[in-house]
């Protein structure tokens, strides 16, 4: 049971949520607790597998998924649901060693990065039919570069200016972090979208049965590229090239949503060769978020 102060005012937990919720703009009030703690969890999961795919020296991921969550869950759930992102944010900060104030920057400026991302795209892009058209993609894509290229900026600034890395390495950091928010959004916000913000309609037997060949060559020439060298013939260059023919087969014969499936499949095979040594990527310690 709560008391009141000297003053007569009675701080008692709910009634100071309120008051303070109250003081919110209806945009920024936060529900649907259910959904900010999955969206936390699931920023937080994608987070630690950034962090393995961080380059070395770079304090930086190649690939940071939780940027596509972010700007997802913003554009399926609205503003509403930005306690997720935040929390996350703070929590993988906090993971690999990042101090309180910096990480609660760090977490700020994500926020505020899928927040403003969210609403360009729903003004410029279509929002979440952004997928439909290749205009609306286009416009989708270049609202990404430049919405990732600013929470680069911030992100960096508050790394430097904390001495987590110097500022002769600015341009160098904010280019890793830039490319990685990227990445991660690309590969991950259209797959996400499309899955959860739309109906889809049940496929025949001969489009289920083309989806799985289709899926199951292009898993065979990812495993060939990135996986462990099973092979001594191909070439040390790898045969990249063969993937292109599948991302072309699925977005041609297929809808949205199997061609964003099809391009993940292709991010996550990359991936897992690079957490176990093979790809482009070295495996190492650092942060993102």
């Amino acid at each position: 049971m709560s008391s009141p102060n000297a003053l007569g005012h009675d701080y008692s937990g709910p009634r100071l949520f309120e008051s303070l919720r109250d003081t919110l703009p209806p945009s920024l009030v936060p529900d649907k607790s259910k959904i900010i703690v999955v969206i936390a969890l699931s920023y937080y999961v994608t987070g630690l597998l950034g962090v393995r795919l961080a380059t070395p020296h770079a304090g930086a991921t190649a690939v940071w998924l939780p940027a596509g969550v972010s700007l997802a869950a913003i554009l399926l759930r609205g503003t509403r649901v930005w306690p997720g992102i935040f929390i996350g944010a703070v929590i993988v900060n906090l993971t690999v060693g990042v101090s309180i104030l910096p990480s609660l920057d760090i977490a700020t400026g994500s926020t505020l990065a899928a927040i403003l991302g969210s609403r360009l795209i729903n003004r410029f892009a279509q929002g979440t039919r952004s997928f439909f058209k290749s205009g609306d993609t286009l416009r989708f894509v270049l609202l990404v570069g430049l919405v990732t290229a600013l929470g680069a900026a911030f992100a960096v600034f508050i790394l430097c200016g904390y001495h987590y890395a110097g500022w002769s390495e600015f341009m160098r950091l904010w280019r890793l972090w830039w490319v990685g928010d990227v990445l991660g959004t690309l590969l991950l916000t259209p797959f996400l979208v499309l899955l959860l913000g739309d109906k889809h309609p049940s496929l025949r037997l001969v489009e289920l049965s083309e989806l799985t060949i289709l899926l199951v060559g292009l898993s065979v020439v990812c495993v060939l590229n990135f996986g462990p060298p099973i092979f001594s013939w191909p070439p040390k260059s790898g045969l990249h090239y063969l993937c292109v023919p599948f991302l072309v087969w699925a977005a041609i014969r297929f809808c949205p949503l199997e061609a964003a499936g099809a391009t993940l499949l292709v991010g996550g095979f990359t991936m897992w060769g690079s957490l176990h040594g093979y790809g482009f990527f070295a495996p190492t310690s650092g942060y993102q978020s």
